[in-house]
């Protein structure tokens, strides 16, 4: 006889049942909202969705969107949802922002374009011309060209500029020799001999906690799971596994990203902790990711394809689809790709290589098919055509099989839309999407190292100096609701969507090549600042996995963890604890270390066995420590914040005065236990928002302060009065300024806070916190 349930078990079905449908939706990226959302009415399951926007003037019940007129600003518009299931009730809200519509100017004029080749370089006019606006900004142009024309000393060639009548004209220059050759290779070549030091973070801290809260998080990863979504997709049994959530639920157009920043997570931490059951994970999702590339090539998929999807979003791609009928197809692939390589190089998984590689094989395959101006229009398509660091992940696997198809696929991602300007000397960002292209650099500078593509040095550099100098906000990071804004608009940034974290992360990755390639202080002082002001300040300080997406910077900001929503900076936050570990020293020519940063870690060359210990003592005071007998000279990192640096040997000062690379040089030999003792003193500085000076930020040495406070409007404080109460006490863990806490950013814990104030006596009658 069968048993009837009872009222209860059945109410608990249902209640079950309505969550598990509203976990399942999935509305897209909500933080850059251009066109309309798609508002599910059921979920599969049967509940019933009622929809309810906050400002139906910018987003009907419906999900019709209107964006505002070109001024106004972005709107966040609230979304609310009501859930039912026989009876059972859910409600859940939502923040979608939406984007203002971009002001159309009027083309005054065509920047001329000058191309240079050198010796037998084959011409290729750019797809992209840089104008100049009405107003006075500059931007970029489609440009459709003639034929090249001989002119004395080269060629001209004529076109016709996209939405204008102004006509497009370039030169082309051809040189014999070029007269920077010998230079350029010298920096090649530095980058091709440099690595970096295994580092493991001892002592206290709040980086060897975050990393300590991750690898507790990936002992609890189901490895199974990551797996669910490639599973479906190449038709195998799923093992009874509930599918991932947010960006990649199976409703996603980006699943299967987290798969692959999960892989790269595992293998980092298994590198840095010799964990054996890290090193299993890898092991097991290497396998069950090669299974399903078989599968999916029995299945009418290209040879060498794996995704969690079919290969339809790359044809729509090559149809110029756009986003959100498609998203990133190869920005996801790119994830996926750079877990494997990850798996390889971080944790000895030949099997993650020969994935890759026959991924590597399917991107070429597929690409040497599409004409090129097809391909020049893919990449600069918004979000559809982003592509992460698909080409750093070709040149990276071209160096480690010596295959030269994955170089050649690599160049196939060129994006004039972003490399022209820059080759030509230019500043076109302001609302281009900043993680869809600081990758896109880094692959120009792997071009240059590996590819022996000269021109771009010239891309990387300018690039980096650009963002560094007058895009980016306090904190260290760049962007805001994802977008690059006007250079210098500091002051205009500062909401709850400033600062993306993959965007610091790819910024930092960017730093450490170039410093790989030319050693300069100025590289690694912008990467301490942007580890200790917004990577720091990510984490949530549990071990669940859970970082930032934003870190807010709007007045009486609070910040708030992605643990299952599974972005983009989820992913990237699980492997962050990690990643810069490579660049505390930098390893030259085996003899030559560069000490970047002043972290409590224990450091070993692992291709020659020489081991250092950096130890903290206490206050501005370090002492490295030589494990090992060696020859190693030792170069040390003055930072731009110290107004003393003292180096002393055996109690005698060997320098405080580093050479132009801003590193002073102490040579060997070392026995074991001697020891080096440094002493930093630091600056405190008003900084100023150069678009409102009224506005400042205060810099403590490598810190930017916070003001601890609930306040919603920004927070008035006296800039000098705050400068010399934080100058006189330089080593404390908070200071307090007209009864207002300030503390490090990244130590804000749950509490209010501003990082930005404008310069003036406080408010009474305010309650602090």
């Amino acid at each position: 006889m069968t048993g009837s349930a009872t009222p209860s078990t059945v109410r608990a079905a249902n209640e079950a049942d309505l969550l598990a449908d509203v976990a399942e939706i999935y509305l897209g990226n909500l933080a850059t909202v251009e066109t309309d959302l798609t508002l599910p009415p059921r979920g599969s399951r049967g509940t019933r969705f009622t929809w309810r926007s906050g400002e139906p003037l910018f987003l009907s019940h419906a999900g019709r969107v209107t964006r505002p007129s070109p001024g106004v600003g972005n709107r966040v518009v609230p979304l609310h949802l009501t859930a039912t299931l026989d009876g059972a009730i859910v409600q859940r809200a939502w923040e979608v922002t939406i984007l203002e519509e971009e002001l159309v100017l009027a083309v005054a004029e065509v920047i001329p374009v000058r191309v240079t080749l050198v010796g037998d370089e084959v011409l290729r006019l750019p797809a992209f011309a840089v104008v100049r606006l009405e107003d006075g900004r500059t931007t970029v142009r489609a440009v459709a060209w003639g034929e090249p024309e001989p002119v004395p000393g080269g060629l001209r060639a004529r076109g016709t500029v996209e939405g204008t009548d102004l006509p497009a004209v370039s030169t082309v220059v051809r040189l014999h020799a070029d007269p920077t050759q010998a230079e350029l290779t010298r920096r090649r070549v530095t980058r091709q001999v440099t690595t970096g030091a295994a580092a493991r973070l001892t002592g206290r801290g709040r980086l060897p906690a975050a990393a300590r809260d991750v690898v507790a998080h990936l002992h609890e990863v189901d490895v199974d799971r990551l797996l669910h979504g490639f599973r479906a997709a190449a038709g195998l049994d799923t093992r009874g596994t509930e599918p991932m959530t947010g960006w990649d639920s199976p409703d996603s157009l980006l699943r299967g990203h987290t798969t692959g920043h999960y892989l790269s997570a595992l293998a980092l931490a298994w590198r840095s902790t010799g964990d054996p059951e890290l090193a299993d994970k890898v092991t097991a999702l290497v396998r069950g990711l090669a299974e399903c590339q078989d599968a999916l090539g029995c299945s009418g998929h290209g040879e060498g394809f794996l995704s969690s999807y079919s290969e339809e979003q790359f044809d729509l791609l090559e149809e110029l689809t756009t986003y959100p009928t498609i998203w990133a197809p190869y920005y996801t692939l790119d994830k996926i790709m750079s877990g494997l390589l990850d798996a390889y190089e971080m944790a000895g998984n030949a099997e993650a290589l020969a994935v890759c590689a026959r991924v590597g094989t399917w991107v070429g395959r597929r690409l040497s098919r599409v004409p090129v101006q097809r391909r020049d229009a893919m990449w600069s398509i918004y979000i559809a055509g982003e592509y992460g660091a698909m080409i750093s992940t070709l040149v990276r696997l071209h160096r480690l099989t010596g295959d030269e198809g994955p170089l050649r696929a690599a160049r196939y991602f060129s994006n004039d839309k972003l490399f022209e300007p820059l080759q030509q000397g230019y500043d076109t960002l302001d609302g281009m999407h900043a993680n869809q292209h600081i990758p896109q650099v880094m692959g120009a500078l792997d071009l240059f190292t590996y590819g022996r593509e000269n021109r771009h040095w010239a891309t990387a550099e300018r690039f980096w100096e650009l963002v560094t100098e007058h895009h980016t906000v306090p904190v260290g990071g760049t962007g805001e609701t994802e977008m690059f804004r006007a250079p210098d608009a500091v002051a205009a940034s500062l909401t709850d969507k400033s600062a993306e974290t993959c965007a610091t992360y790819n910024m930092m990755k960017l730093s450490a090549a170039l410093f790989r390639s030319a050693p300069d202080a100025r590289y690694m002082d912008y990467y301490e600042h942007a580890l200790a002001n917004h990577v720091a300040a990510t984490f949530s300080g549990r071990p669940d996995g859970g970082s930032t997406y934003f870190l807010p910077l709007s007045p009486g900001a609070t910040r708030s963890f992605d643990t299952d929503e599974n972005t983009c900076c989820h992913g990237t936050g699980l492997e962050n604890p990690f990643r810069f570990q490579e660049d505390v020293v930098t390893v030259r020519d085996e003899r030559t270390w560069y000490l970047n940063l002043y972290v409590p870690a224990e450091l070993e060359d692992r291709r020659t066995g020489v081991r250092f210990e950096l130890v903290r003592r206490g206050a501005g005071r370090w002492t490295l420590v030589a494990r090992e007998a060696s020859n190693v000279e030792l170069r040390l990192r003055r930072p731009g914040y110290a107004t003393v640096f003292t180096v002393r040997r055996r109690g005698e000062t060997v320098g405080v005065a580093p050479g132009p690379d801003g590193y002073l040089v102490v040579p060997g030999p070392w026995s074991p236990a001697d020891e080096l003792d440094i002493e930093i003193e630091v600056a405190t500085r008003v900084r100023r928002c150069p678009d409102d000076p009224q506005l400042f930020w205060l810099q403590h040495g490598p810190h930017v302060l916070a003001a601890v406070h609930p306040r919603k409007t920004v927070l008035p404080l006296p800039a000098e009065r705050a400068r010399a109460t934080v100058a006189a006490r330089p080593w404390a863990e908070a200071w307090e300024v007209d009864g207002v806490r300030l503390v490090p950013v990244a130590e804000v814990g749950d509490h209010a806070y501003h990082v930005v104030m404008r310069d003036g006596e406080e408010v009474q009658g305010v309650a602090t916190q």
